[in-house]
């Protein structure tokens, strides 16, 4: 239930993230927009459900690496008696997670929409009058995979220790009304999607893959 919800925040903020950001231009680049929802969908996934910073995805060890990893807290800013330089681990440690699920989300995701892209234009009988707008071409795969999860590891993440770490020392501590508290946990993470989606369009067509 609490995946599901959170993929219709996200989806819904996507959405509105690319209306808002592209304007008028929306249905022009409606390709990326669809490659944007497939990385948002399958990213929405990993990060709520596999990487989440209060889930616990650890090695299983007693010592070395691992059992330094499982002495972090699940998020920057969780409440306990850690070290700062525990704190900083804990924002690296995710961001190399969330490079690498996001980068294979953006395998699986952009090379599909791409697929069923180049498809729908290759059977399509329409022909471009003169002076029409050529239609871009997406990404390479490869590119955009790197891209997105850079920006994943870097933006998201530091977006989503935040959240988590507002929701636990300011909402559950204060908070008492179950009501107003997920009222209010569904403005910050509507907003966070939606903050976040559009940072992505612009980095992305900054960085020429859109």
């Amino acid at each position: 239930m609490v995946l599901a919800i959170e993929e219709a925040i996200g989806v819904a903020a996507k959405w509105s993230a690319e209306k808002s950001s592209r304007k008028d231009k929306f249905w022009k680049e409606f390709d990326f927009v669809l490659s944007d929802m497939a990385l948002e969908v399958i990213g929405d996934f990993a990060v709520v459900w596999l990487l989440s910073p209060t889930r616990s995805f650890t090695p299983r060890a007693k010592s070395g690496l691992a059992r330094y990893i499982n002495a972090l807290p699940g998020h920057a800013l969780q409440v306990g008696k850690y070290k700062p330089a525990q704190r900083a681990a804990v924002v690296a440690y995710r961001g190399a997670q969330f490079f690498g699920v996001s980068f294979v989300a953006s395998m699986v995701g952009h090379s599909l929409t791409k697929y069923m892209v180049d498809r729908s234009r290759a059977q399509s009988t329409h022909v471009k009058a003169e002076g029409e707008e050529a239609d871009k071409e997406l990404a390479p795969v490869l590119d955009n995979s790197i891209a997105w999860g850079g920006f994943v590891a870097s933006s998201t993440n530091l977006r989503y220790q935040l959240v988590n770490g507002f929701e636990e020392r300011a909402l559950d501590a204060y908070i008492r009304n179950p009501v107003l508290k997920s009222g209010l946990i569904f403005i910050i993470r509507f907003g966070n999607t939606f903050w976040g989606g559009a940072q992505w369009v612009q980095y992305a067509k900054l960085i020429g893959i859109q």
